[in-house]
């Protein structure tokens, strides 16, 4: 996974999924900006468009998308790393754009939880956390999350980013995280993908 900032101030997230190829982050944009990703998005048909706003206020969807979610947070910490040592079962890949955090399954389960992060800077945008539904209520997410917190803060990350789902906000509160917008996400269609919390 690698995050860029574009011209237009639009920061690209590679997400790298066959379904999902990359995501479009925009801020509060203006009608303009949101009206040429819209067509962006519509043109390309394996991108996502995820618009943040204050968290009171009414969603927002580029013209021809459809809304997948409307409660998500943005949340940050910092530092991004409380100094907890990560769990040994944790395995970590790191390809210099993007480090990937797994812990394996049992039975027909391969993998039971996992998550990815990219350094922006100092910034440290987690990405697709999430775990097996056979395997949850275990701490799987919190080793994931310690896992690449620490990593992360090794390489010099210092501020944590992620946008959580509903299921998922309680998780990382009780890791120290806090809510500063509500995103909107949208597709061409509902059914490109599942998020994860």
């Amino acid at each position: 996974m690698s995050v860029a900032e574009r011209p237009d101030g639009v920061l690209i997230v590679d997400v790298g999924d066959d379904k999902r190829r990359a995501e479009l982050l925009l801020v509060e944009p203006d009608d303009a900006t949101l009206a040429a990703v819209g067509a962006e998005v519509v043109a390309a048909g394996d991108l996502w468009v995820s618009v943040m706003t204050a968290p009171d206020s009414e969603p927002v969807v580029p013209p021809g998308l459809v809304a997948l979610a409307a409660r998500d947070a943005l949340m940050v910490r910092t530092p991004v790393h409380d100094g907890t040592a990560p769990d040994p079962c944790v395995r970590l890949v790191d390809d210099g754009d993007r480090l990937l955090a797994t812990v394996a399954g049992e039975g027909d389960v391969r993998i039971a939880a996992q998550g990815q992060v990219g350094l922006v800077g100092t910034d440290v945008v987690f990405d697709r956390i999430g775990t097996d539904a056979a395997h949850r209520r275990r701490g799987l997410g919190t080793l994931v999350m310690t896992a690449l917190a620490e990593h992360a803060a090794r390489r010099g990350g210092v501020e944590g980013l992620l946008v959580a789902t509903t299921d998922g906000q309680a998780l990382y509160e009780r890791l120290g995280w806090r809510s500063v917008g509500r995103f909107t996400t949208s597709a061409v269609r509902p059914s490109v993908s599942a998020r994860t919390p």
